[in-house]
């Protein structure tokens, strides 16, 4: 007979403390693989944990007193006592004494650590281990067998349980088994130390990142593993935005392995993110009761009603999509839709945030061969990365300079709201890019950032949906004037080609949108194709022979090639198309139609328009003649306030 005490005393130094950074092994691997065994043995044969019946008596007495059974009653199964007895400890975690509550700690991490210890888990998840979790344990226990002591456990003994919640929603699990594993992943949360693995791997970081979760000689209570994953996914979105190296003021990646396996997990359901659930709850009954909480499906929901989200509930949202668009790995949503063309097209790409980009280039190479679910996902995560520049790694990635040089009163303004409120920051470099003061051609902006903006310009002139406020502003003129080719575009916009944009110009130029929001949004979109004709693909398209055949010789840049076309078009050159004729009144309707308009350019653009203009020395005429009489007004009237003695003005 072994002794229960030798057992247990043996069980509890099997993850040592560490020293210096390292472990101190004292177990050998054949010991712990016995032991292990042992525990098992006795989870499958006692009602409930020692340790937790013994810390736990006045908490059960006090919350989870049985009530009195009736005749037929008697005789119900006495593992649903158990498992009753051990729900409610947990349901009262954090009003236990601390006495119980440490060893109902010490008890969850071991059942993280070996999920059989719990006798729900091991009776409904038998057939799920085997299922999908077979070769977890042959490899924990040939690393074990194979080592002299036990140290390398330290680095799998969390596998089974990360198993289990990875295919918990696949269609072979068994309901008891996901509840099981939910239950617990719900219950971790209360406390950060209940995953052993992530406490140990992310101490550091926590103490470093976020004293305010846990502040020395704090009571453990205070430590919840939802705030510290939420206070690190902070600091981890930081050190990917600014592309921090892997220094002392980064989060290491045995630490941010664990808080991407948090994030999507918590992006899975609203019943793992109490804090999106309680600041959405009405949000969720209004626009997504029809919803289910899991899969994802909730959080999606919400993000497509984000426009009539309250603002608690909005900026819940906003801050997980900032996560989400950072760490991709972190959106189940995208993960589980998009898991096979990830696999086959951009496995390479999984790690950073050019996924979503890879994804993209695939679904325009492969037409109709790629997943139709996994390209409409796509379309909408780019959709919402155009929303705000906080959305957008790439855009920060290769605009941080300019931004801050051009457009540092937008970037206050935009940081200064909790949630997307019209991208101001990349309506300014837009402005910037269409900027050409030189003959070279060169745009204000850096070449990285000139290339990023010339991209996203390309896309929103093909797709309307690309640029949201302008889908969003101009959606009832759309569907008025341009109902034809919206309804051939499809649902994302993607079959459009530039045709619903085309439509929307052509209205704006002949004045019958009357909705000012929308037509400022088309002009914006026309001033950028003035300085570069290919951000425009239609216009480019339509434009290709008659540019060759007349202009073949005119240099890019500076708008060269655009002028060319523009001076053929005044003289009715008849090597010109009609298509491209068409398009350029269009467009000259468009920018005249801007440059009547002070608000749609900055400075510089309008010095640019005043220079260009044929009544440039008419206009500057009047600029000097309206500064002249205001100089002549004040030589001859005089001042208008009422001279007073210097004695009087010093007092």
């Amino acid at each position: 007979m072994v002794d229960p005490l030798l057992v247990n005393c043996l069980w509890s130094h099997r993850h040592p403390p560490r020293s210096g950074g390292k472990a101190v092994g004292t177990l050998s691997g054949p010991c712990l693989r016995e032991i292990t065994n042992l525990m098992l043995v006795r989870a499958s044969s006692i009602d409930l944990n020692p340790e937790v019946f013994q810390s736990c008596l006045a908490d059960l007495g006090r919350f989870c007193s049985p009530r009195r059974p009736s005749v037929d009653e008697e005789d119900e199964d006495e593992d649903d006592e158990m498992e009753q007895g051990m729900s409610c400890l947990e349901d009262y975690m954090d009003q236990l004494q601390p006495v119980c509550r440490e060893a109902l700690v010490r008890y969850t991490q071991d059942v993280e650590e070996k999920p059989d210890l719990d006798r729900r888990i091991a009776r409904s998840c038998l057939a799920a281990e085997r299922r999908f979790c077979e070769g977890v344990p042959h490899s924990v226990q040939r690393v074990i067998s194979e080592s002299a002591t036990a140290d390398e456990e330290l680095t799998l003994h969390d596998l089974m349980f990360e198993c289990l919640v990875e295919h918990k929603n696949h269609a072979d699990m068994e309901l008891e088994c996901k509840a099981a594993i939910e239950h617990f992943q719900i219950l971790s949360l209360k406390d950060v130390r209940i995953s052993r693995s992530f406490h140990e791997d992310c101490h550091d970081s926590i103490v470093r990142f976020c004293p305010a979760v846990t502040a020395e000689g704090a009571p453990p209570a205070v430590m919840t593993k939802m705030a510290a994953v939420m206070c690190l996914s902070r600091s981890l979105l930081e050190q990917k935005l600014l592309a921090l190296p892997n220094e002392t003021h980064s989060i290491p990646e045995a630490c941010a392995r664990h808080i991407r396996f948090e994030l999507l997990s918590r992006s899975e359901s609203l019943v793992l993110d109490l804090t999106l659930a309680v600041a959405c709850e009405a949000d969720r009954k209004l626009y997504c009761s029809h919803a289910p909480k899991g899969l994802g499906e909730a959080l999606e929901c919400l993000r497509d009603h984000r426009s009539r989200l309250s603002p608690e509930c909005h900026r819940e949202v906003f801050s997980r999509d900032q996560l989400a668009m950072a760490e991709s790995r972190s959106d189940f949503k995208l993960m589980t839709t998009c898991a096979e063309m990830i696999h086959s097209h951009c496995e390479n790409f999984k790690h950073n945030f050019l996924l979503l980009e890879c994804l993209k280039k695939t679904s325009d190479g492969l037409g109709d061969l790629f997943d139709a679910d996994c390209r409409h996902l796509v379309i909408e995560r780019l959709q919402t990365q155009r929303l705000d520049h906080r959305l957008s790694p790439r855009l920060n990635s290769n605009c941080r300079i300019d931004i801050r040089m051009f457009c540092a009163e937008e970037l206050r303004a935009d940081n200064a709201k909790p949630f997307e409120n019209g991208n101001a920051v990349a309506r300014c470099l837009q402005r910037q890019y269409a900027v050409r003061p030189s003959n070279e051609g060169k745009s204000l902006l850096s070449p990285s950032c000139a290339k990023y903006m010339r991209e996203l310009l390309i896309s929103a002139n093909l797709n309307h949906h690309m640029d949201p406020l302008l889908a969003e502003v101009c959606h009832g003129d759309l569907s008025e004037h341009c109902s034809e080719d919206l309804a051939l575009s499809a649902v994302d916009g993607e079959k459009s080609q530039g045709t619903v944009i085309e439509c929307l110009r052509r209205q704006v130029a002949q004045n019958k949108v009357k909705n000012d929001s929308c037509v400022v949004e088309v002009l914006r979109l026309a001033l950028a194709s003035k300085a570069d004709i290919d951000v425009d693909p239609v216009l480019a398209r339509d434009c290709a022979a008659s540019l060759e055949a007349i202009c073949g010789s005119t240099a890019q840049g500076s708008g060269r090639q655009m002028k060319c076309l523009l001076k053929a078009l005044d003289a009715k050159n008849p090597a010109m198309e009609e298509a491209c004729r068409r398009s350029l009144e269009v467009r000259r309707e468009l920018w005249e139609m801007s440059a009547k308009r002070p608000d749609l350019l900055d400075w510089r653009t309008l010095v640019k328009e005043i220079n260009a203009s044929q009544s440039r020395n008419l206009i500057i005429g009047i600029l000097l003649t309206i500064v002249g009489a205001v100089f002549v007004v004040g030589l001859c009237c005089g001042r208008r306030t009422r001279c007073v003695a210097r004695s009087t003005k010093n007092r």
